[in-house]
C-alpha cells in the first residue's frame, strides 16, 4: 500500500482545486444517476424506524456518515478496477482520463474506510460490526481473485449493500422487524433494478469480460426475469399495514410508490430493445421514495 509521503508527494504536482474534483467525482455523490448519498439516505430512514423513546440524534448522524464513507471508499476501489472498461464506457472518469492516478484512488480508500469504521465504532459494536461487513462486501464485490462483480449474482451483492446500509441506521437504537422489513424491500428493488441498468454499458462490458445477465441472455428476457421481483415489492408494501402499525402518510405517498413500480416495469417489458432512462428513472424515483413512505408513516400524529 501507499505510504502517505507518496501520496502527499504525489498530489503535489496537481491544483488542489483539480484533485479536489477528481476525488469528488470518484465517490459519485454528486453522480445523479447513482449517487452515494443515498446509501446515507437509506441508513437514515433505517434510524427512523429504529425503537426508541428520544430519538438519538447525534448517533443517527455518526452512522449516516460512517455509511457514507464506507461507500465512498467502495465506490472507489470499484473504479481502481474498473479502469479497463471505464476507458470505453466512460472515459471521463477521474481514472481513465488521468485526472487521479491510481495511488491516489488507493490512498483514498484506505482513508475513506478507516474513518467509516471509527465513526461506527463510536456508535456501537453492531453498527461497527454492519461496517465491516459492508467494506468487506465491497472489498469482495471489486477486488481480484474473488472479484464477485464478476459473478451472475453480483445484482444481489450491491442489494445487500443497501440491505447493510438501512440495517446499519437501525443499530443506533434499537433495531425492529419493521426496519428490517424496509431494509428487505430494499434490496429485492436494487437487486431487481441492476440488471437494467447494464443494459447502458454493455459494449464495454463485453469488450472487458464482464458477462453481465443482458449479455448473457439478451435485454427482453433480462425485463422479463426482472419483472417477478417488482411485483413482489408491490405486494409486500400491500401488506406491510396488515403487519405494522403505520398513521395516514403511509398511505398517501406509498401507494404511489407502487404505482411508479409497477408502471415504470410494465413500460420496461413494452420496449425492452428501446431507451432505457425513462423506466429506469421511474423505477428509481419509487425505490427512492418508499423507505421515505415507511418513516413518515411511522411517525406518531
Amino acid at each position: 500500500m501507499v505510504g502517505l509521503k507518496g501520496f502527499i508527494r504525489t498530489t503535489a504536482l496537481q491544483s488542489p482545486k483539480r484533485r479536489l474534483q477528481g476525488y469528488i467525482a470518484l465517490t459519485k455523490m454528486f453522480d445523479p444517476r447513482k449517487t452515494t448519498f443515498v446509501y446515507a439516505y437509506y441508513a437514515l430512514c433505517g434510524s427512523q424506524l429504529a425503537s426508541f423513546t428520544k430519538y438519538p440524534f447525534m448517533n443517527a448522524i455518526l452512522a449516516m456518515l460512517s455509511n457514507l464513507l464506507a461507500i465512498c471508499g467502495i465506490y472507489t476501489l470499484n473504479d481502481i478496477y474498473d479502469l479497463q472498461e471505464d476507458r470505453i464506457n466512460a472515459p471521463y472518469r477521474p481514472l481513465p482520463s488521468g485526472l487521479v492516478t491510481l495511488r491516489e484512488a488507493y490512498a483514498l480508500v484506505v482513508v475513506y474506510f478507516a474513518l467509516s469504521l471509527a465513526l461506527s465504532f463510536l456508535v456501537g459494536p453492531v453498527t461497527f460490526f454492519l461496517d465491516i461487513l459492508l467494506c468487506s462486501l465491497g472489498i469482495a464485490y471489486s477486488v481480484p481473485p474473488i472479484r464477485l462483480k464478476r459473478m451472475i449474482f453480483s445484482y444481489s451483492i450491491v442489494g445487500s449493500g443497501f440491505f447493510l446500509s438501512t440495517l446499519m441506521g437501525s443499530t443506533v437504537a434499537i433495531p425492529t422487524f419493521k426496519a428490517l422489513y424496509l431494509a428487505s424491500i430494499i434490496f429485492l428493488m436494487v437487486t431487481g433494478l441492476l440488471p437494467i441498468k447494464d443494459f447502458e454499458t454493455m459494449e464495454g462490458d463485453k469488450a472487458a469480460g464482464i458477462r453481465t445477465l443482458p449479455l448473457r441472455i439478451g435485454r427482453r428476457r433480462t425485463a422479463k426475469i426482472m419483472a417477478p421481483t417488482s411485483f413482489i415489492v408491490v405486494g409486500m408494501v400491500i401488506i406491510a399495514p396488515s403487519i405494522f402499525m403505520f398513521n395516514y402518510l403511509f398511505f398517501l405517498l406509498v401507494p404511489f410508490c407502487a404505482f411508479l413500480i409497477l408502471f415504470g416495469t410494465f413500460y420496461l417489458l413494452k420496449k425492452p430493445e428501446g431507451d432505457i432512462s425513462i423506466p429506469f428513472h421511474i423505477l428509481q424515483a419509487g425505490a427512492f421514495l418508499l423507505p421515505l413512505g415507511f418513516t413518515v408513516g411511522s411517525i406518531a400524529l
